[in-house]
Parts: C-alpha cells; structure tokens; sequence
C-alpha cells in the first residue's frame, strides 16, 4: 500500500519543479537569477496522471529568498478508489545560504501534520504536531530536491514525520535530450534514504528536470511542463 509508510517517498514532491527563468534578477550564491520564477511540475503513476505542483520563488524584502509551493496528488486504482492522497502547503525560507524558515501543513491521507522552524543561532529549531526538536544549520527539508547544487548537504529533516535522516546522493552520469527549446544535457544522479530511492535529472541550470521515484514496486514519474 502506498501510504503505508510515514517516511513517504511522495513528501518530496513538493520541491520537484520547473522554472521559467526572468530576464533580469539580482545572483545569489545558491539560488543564482532565479527571483520571480515560476514552478510547474506534472506528476504520473505509469501513463496515469496522479497530480501536480505549482509554486514560485521570491526574493523577500530582508534579502532571504521564499520559495512557496502547493502540492496535490491522487493515486487511484480502477473504480476511482484513492489509495493514497496527499494536499501539501509548504514556505522555505533562506538566508546566506542556508534553511532559516519553514512552514509546512500536509494532510496525507487522514493525517493532518504542520511543521514550523527558525534558525536560532547555529540550529534549526523546529515544531512537528507540537514536538520540539532541532537539526544543525546545513539541513534541508524533504521537500528540497529540486536545486542541484544541494544535493551535497546530507542530513534531511522529513517534513511528514518530523524525523531527521542521512541520504546517499551519486552521480549516475549525462544524458542529451531533444526538446520544443533544443537540445539539453542533463546531469543525473541517485539519491536514496531509508524508504526511498529517488533517480533525478537536472538542467545546464541546475534545476530539476524530470524525476523518477521508486517505492514499493511503484515508479512515480515528475516531468517539468512545458
């Protein structure tokens, strides 16, 4: 059953997206020109659409960077019966570099979560359904899959379970691809955590590309829309 594990590899979702780049913005060290972008990622289980997530990253007034981004999924099986369902919220907020905001509320399947933090000092504070707990100042959220220059910082704090976890990234490699805007090289690699195995293609941009999620004998497909 898809939703069976609280770890879910479908919580990474959020943050698999696609980018219209704007003419003209102010560069950052890790989210270069990208101030105005607009995400927009198409989401399918097999040939079957299961959903999708739109969002937009903004440079704030203090300087940080807010990434913002909405998350619907439906998998259904014959007689349009849900098996799992997940409706995600979810606000990154970054400052030199590193996590210093994050508000999540996910309802994945029955079970409502929120998650708050805030950098205090050197550590990542942070709320879970009313736990306190904290991570150190290099930590991305589960939702973070989306930036290749991240996938460097291994320890991951799951935005569902509240839980902090290791992940193994490799680099798996180029692939050349045609597309309606021309011919793209994309740099792959395998991220795999306790639950999950993830293989992600990202752009000469560093940004994810397309994606394919395997758990549970289940391949769950992210495309970027055109």
């Amino acid at each position: 059953m898809i939703g069976s594990s609280r770890r879910t590899w479908l919580a990474a979702l959020a943050m698999f997206l696609a980018v219209t780049i704007p003419a003209s913005a102010e560069p950052d060290a890790l989210f270069g020109d990208l101030a105005g972008t607009t995400l927009s990622y198409d989401i399918n289980v097999g040939d079957d659409p299961s959903g999708h997530a739109e969002g937009t990253i903004l440079r704030t007034e203090d300087g940080n960077w807010e990434v913002r981004m909405e998350t619907k999924i439906e998998v259904e099986v014959i007689g349009g019966i849900s098996i799992y369902s997940l409706h995600m919220s979810v606000s990154e907020i970054y400052g030199d570099g590193v996590l210093v905001g994050l508000d999540v509320d996910a309802r994945e399947n029955d079970q409502h979560n929120r998650m708050t933090g805030r950098m205090e000092g050197s550590q990542f504070r942070f709320t879970h359904n009313g736990k306190v707990g904290t991570g150190d100042r290099h930590l991305v959220p589960s939702t973070q899959l989306w930036r290749e220059r991240m996938l460097q910082r291994k320890r991951v704090l799951h935005v569902i379970d509240g839980e902090m976890f290791e992940r193994r990234v490799s680099a798996i490699g180029k692939e050349r691809i045609s597309t309606d805007k021309g011919v793209l090289d994309l740099n792959g690699y395998t991220v795999e955590s306790p639950d999950e195995r993830a293989t992600l293609w990202f752009d000469p941009d560093g940004l994810l590309y397309k994606a394919e999620l395997e758990r549970l004998g289940v391949t769950l497909v992210i495309q970027r829309r055109a």
